[in-house]
């Protein structure tokens, strides 16, 4: 493809007479650019672009397509595409179909105010990007995007609905401190690198169904105000929602997770999050108002379906990079992730659990707890699930101490509140495992001397059991010998 070559100022020129940007090389489009050809040919009278205060303002859409563009910086400037009565769009590449725009070095949008609508559908970023303090008043559409470097959004304030489905980060994704009033969208996106999303408000639904986390997922103190939808998605390390606040559903379905923590999280809607294996689930002070549904009882015969989670979503991206060893190791690097996948899948399907250690001190939940006893009951005396009595058996304190009984107290008050969940649903039989559990833990936490003295009464009790069952064993071989004479002899 042969690209038409646009020196710094003629790309804007174009733009200020309302030209449309296509099969370009442009070497620069800049706010330095707008202000240059304004002072140049008097441009402002027409009414394309104009000075107010400190602020410069473009009044005509920015429509750029199929191109490459080399210096993007234009922070602190206004795009205001409208005449008249009529509003019309600032897009780049606004057809999926045609060759994606593609920006060489880093992209300056600081302080940026979109007032059109945005599409940068299947652009790729060669270099940082910076969209902090921007705003984008209108539909701003990513999807399809890819980065391959970080991209920061720190402090946007994204207006109506956000698309970045099927986006790619290769760099770190910061979405801290950012504003989504609309409808924000990350289906299938994928994330090589961590994303945060610290203290982000999130007005409306958040999307994020099947999207892949390949390192760590931090959205601490972060808000939902509606619907929080991670089906089908794949967290290969930590997700951390310390403190998050959840004004809708929180959805986890069907997934592959690894860290999961809710700790001080708050949940005014139900939570639910079945038919996915975690390796540690931390629900430590959490409040929720409604029901909270854990891990269900079909999932293994989802488990390869929940294999397949991966594969899904991070399929190599064709005509991402030229470079054919950088698409080699992301190659390799997709295939250890699957193979790591199927490695804590398969692990879950031997031991017959679908989680390794729930954290549930000081919870509180006003609805119902659902959650089988069988997910949380321990494998062993020295394998439990609950984290509290996993702390209680490492605890060093001497036993009988105010440290040892105090942490045997914690343990045995998590297995009070299961006993009364499960009486308050009716199941008995988790009621009757669960209380069996809190004895335990009671017995474990008196001090020394009464606990020798049960231990004593259990060897009383086993060896008065034991004869008893040998007495009876006894009787009964008598009394099938008993019929036949010693020497006797069929006819």
């Amino acid at each position: 493809m042969r690209y038409e070559y646009l020196e710094i100022g003629e790309t804007e020129r174009r733009i200020l007479n309302g030209e449309t940007i296509r099969k370009a090389f442009v070497t620069g489009l800049t706010t330095e650019g707008f202000s240059r050809v304004m002072a140049d040919t008097g441009m402002g009278e027409r009414d394309s672009i104009r000075i107010e205060g400190e602020s410069l303002t473009v009044c005509v859409p920015i429509v750029i397509k199929e191109s490459i563009i080399h210096v993007t910086a234009l922070q602190g400037l206004i795009l205001d595409p409208t005449h008249g009565d009529m509003a019309l769009d600032a897009s780049f590449n606004p057809k999926t179909d045609a060759a994606p725009n593609h920006f060489l070095s880093a992209v300056n949008c600081t302080g940026t105010q979109f007032q059109g609508s945005v599409s940068v559908t299947g652009a790729e970023f060669s270099n940082l990007i910076f969209f902090e303090g921007t705003g984008f008043h209108d539909v701003a559409d990513f999807t399809g995007a890819v980065f391959f470097d970080t991209a920061v959004f720190k402090g946007a304030r994204f207006i109506k609905d956000t698309t970045f489905d099927r986006a790619t980060f290769h760099g770190t994704a910061q979405f801290v401190a950012v504003e989504f009033q609309g409808r924000a969208s990350f289906e299938d996106a994928v994330f090589f690198e961590n994303a945060f999303f610290t203290e982000t408000r999130f007005f409306d639904e958040a999307r994020m169904v099947g999207s892949h986390f390949a390192q760590m997922l931090y959205a601490p103190a972060s808000v939902f105000g509606k619907d929080a939808l991670f089906d089908r998605s794949c967290f290969c390390l930590v997700v951390e929602m310390k403190d998050a606040v959840f004004k809708g559903v929180l959805s986890v379905g069907n997934a592959v997770g690894n860290v999961l923590s809710l700790d001080g999280a708050q949940a005014s809607g139900p939570v639910r999050i079945v038919d996915t294996p975690f390796s540690v689930l931390d629900f430590t002070g959490a409040r929720c108002e409604r029901d909270v549904t854990l891990f269900g009882s079909r999932w293994e015969e989802s488990m390869d379906d929940i294999c397949n989670v991966v594969s899904r979503g991070m399929d190599i991206q064709e005509g991402g990079t030229s470079d054919e060893r950088e698409g080699d190791e992301r190659e390799r690097w997709v295939k250890r992730r699957i193979e790591e996948t199927e490695t804590v899948a398969a692990m879950h399907r031997e031991r017959g659990r679908i989680v390794d250690m729930v954290g549930l001190e000081d919870i509180r939940v006003d609805g119902c707890f659902r959650c089988d006893f069988s997910h949380l009951e321990p494998s062993s005396r020295e394998f439990p699930v609950l984290d509290s009595h996993r702390r209680a058996l490492k605890n060093r304190d001497p036993e009988g101490s105010e440290g040892n009984r105090a942490a045997w107290r914690r343990a045995e008050g998590e297995y009070a509140w299961l006993v009364d969940q499960y009486d308050r649903q009716g199941m008995v039989d988790d009621e009757e495992s669960a209380r069996l559990w809190q004895s335990e833990c009671r017995i474990r936490g008196l001090s020394g001397w009464k606990m020798r003295l049960f231990r004593i009464h259990q060897q009383n009790v086993k060896w008065r059991r034991d004869r008893k069952k040998k007495k009876e064993s006894s009787n009964t071989e008598k009394n099938r010998k008993g019929g036949v004479s010693p020497g006797s002899k069929n006819d």
